[in-house]
């Protein structure tokens, strides 16, 4: 931020450093801690394994992947000599977006389903078996 004198700019570093980043980082783990705790208990739990349970284990999946990366690329910042952000090769650019990407296609198939589930409550009763929502969830 040229614009700003130094000291109010090393104040807002200082803020992100040591106020946002472990926010975000203790967010990162809650996030990877819940999502986790979701799959094992949809997975153990034979009761549990209906087609809308089993899709939001999709996106629970995505959640566990993309909070594990941000939870290690604010490892990486903080590890850094100075703290600064560092710009993003294309190879953490490219698992960004992917999980970005991922995350929203199991929230489109998550509507799609909740959606067929309330417009025609007894075809969905018939037709979306556990295998069928299995597959649903693999594809997007």
């Amino acid at each position: 931020m040229p614009n700003l004198p130094e000291e109010i700019q090393q104040r807002v570093q200082d803020t992100a450093n040591y106020v946002v980043r472990p926010l975000y980082m203790l967010l990162a783990v809650m996030a990877f801690v819940c999502n986790a705790l979701l799959c094992i208990t949809v997975a153990r739990t034979k009761s549990l394994q209906r087609p809308s349970l089993l899709m939001l284990c999709s996106l629970s999946v995505t959640d566990l992947i993309h909070s594990l990366f941000a939870l290690c690329l604010s490892i990486k910042t903080m590890l850094s000599g100075h703290m600064c952000i560092h710009n993003l090769n294309t190879k953490e650019y490219a698992m960004t977006v992917l999980g970005v990407l991922a995350a929203l296609g199991a929230l489109a198939v998550i509507s799609r389903d909740r959606y067929l589930a309330v417009k025609n409550p007894w075809w969905y009763r018939s037709h979306v078996t556990k295998s069928r929502a299995i597959k649903i969830s693999c594809t997007p």
